[in-house]
């Protein structure tokens, strides 16, 4: 007589000895549900990390930003806050700067084979060596106007470099981008901002009290003045970027600048008398703070070139104004220092021109390319379009500045 079938949690098990019943169906066999196989909620370390992935340029080029500020807020302590007689010159500051970065940078250059290194290829030469003009220009008088202006006022005066930019690549014919009118409207209420924060006496009479660090109403004009030619000289440097292109490296061009900024630099002290000449650092702070100036800038030509390699360019130009954040700290907590009402003014109107610029040059970049598509999809669908009448093509565009 056959042995009745055995019964257990996984379904039906047959017994070992001849049976009438029927083979067993995959339907008879389950898997008893275990809740210790419930998926566990993400850790934070967890979260973290899936945050970081998903927002590694972004993260990447928020660090750049905070090693540009930290350099500025070295070349601005070198040059207002050692003890008397021991501060150093502006000049002196970007030798020290740029050497560093240039002794990195042709290390890199060797150690990547960089093609064309170190003078970039002949037909693109004099280009680099303009733009490492220009460079130099921007820099210098960037680190001069930090002895009399506060690291928000001298920051939030970089922000027009792009609006300049713009109006430099619709000058030049191998360019030839457009220049908007809300390009132009957001530089005149920059225009604005940037006199609220000069402040000058004709304007708004002698004030009663000095800025911060004793500095007269005329120096701090003549500082807003400096800062304003330095993003001339900023502007022009990117706008040659932009024109070299993919004809040279991007080391070769950041090999340039710095070795020119350190050689244009020593010449300086050494045929300017009021500069100084020459002098070493004294005491362990003062070595520290001009190595560390020195690799802050190699880390975020680094870092900017890293971040922009990955991340879109709406996205890149964005993350610049996170400086004025790093600004606003280190200038509280340094000198204790906080922006006048009209500096806090003027800084709001140049980052309104700016970013309403961007912004709605973006909106009209999105409506290009809608009328781009539904003209693709025109001419799929049997339309006619002569060649070289209407708009011209929208070709992807890279940002290389």
């Amino acid at each position: 007589m056959a042995n009745p079938t055995q019964q257990a949690n996984y379904g039906t098990v047959p017994s070992t000895g001849p049976s009438t019943t029927s083979p067993p169906q995959d339907d008879d066999f389950f898997i008893p549900r275990n809740p210790r196989t419930r998926p566990m909620p993400a850790s934070r370390f967890q979260r973290i990390k899936t945050f970081s992935k998903q927002n590694y340029g972004i993260l990447i080029l928020v660090l750049a930003q905070f090693f540009a500020s930290l350099m500025a807020l070295i070349a601005r302590y070198l040059s207002i806050s050692l003890p008397p007689g021991q501060n150093f010159n502006s000049l002196h500051i970007c030798f020290v700067r740029m050497s560093i970065t240039a002794l990195m940078s042709y290390v890199w250059m060797w150690k990547a084979g960089v093609p064309h290194a170190p003078f970039g290829p002949k037909g693109v030469r004099g280009l680099l060596c303009f733009r490492a003009l220009a460079g130099f220009t921007g820099l210098v008088s960037l680190y001069y106007s930090l002895k009399y202006l506060p690291l928000p006022d001298s920051t939030v005066i970089v922000f027009l470099t792009p609006l300049l930019v713009s109006l430099l690549c619709s000058v030049v014919p191998s360019l030839s981008e457009p220049f908007t009118a809300p390009e132009a409207i957001g530089g005149i209420l920059s225009l604005f901002g940037v006199v609220l924060i000069a402040r000058p006496t004709f304007l708004f009479g002698t004030p009663s009290h000095t800025d911060p660090g004793n500095v007269t109403p005329q120096q701090r004009a003549i500082a807003v003045v400096v800062s304003v030619v330095g993003v001339f000289g900023a502007a022009s440097a990117y706008t040659l970027i932009r024109w070299i292109g993919k004809r040279a490296h991007p080391l070769i061009s950041v090999t340039y600048f710095s070795s020119f900024t350190a050689v244009l630099s020593a010449v300086g002290l050494l045929a300017i008398p009021s500069a100084g000449g020459f002098k070493l650092p004294q005491g362990r702070l003062q070595w520290e703070l001009m190595i560390g100036i020195g690799l802050c800038g190699f880390l975020f030509q680094y870092l900017l070139t890293k971040g922009m390699q990955v991340t879109k360019g709406g996205r890149a130009a964005s993350i610049i104004y996170t400086q004025e954040i790093y600004a606003l700290l280190f200038e509280w907590l340094v000198w204790g220092n906080l922006p006048t009402v009209l500096s806090a003014c003027g800084g709001a109107l140049i980052l309104s021109g700016v970013v309403g610029a961007e912004i709605w040059k973006k909106q009209g970049n999105e409506e290009d390319v809608k009328k781009d598509n539904v003209q693709a999809i025109f001419v799929e669908e049997g339309g006619e379009a002569s060649q070289g009448e209407g708009r011209e093509p929208l070709l992807p565009t890279t940002r290389q500045d």
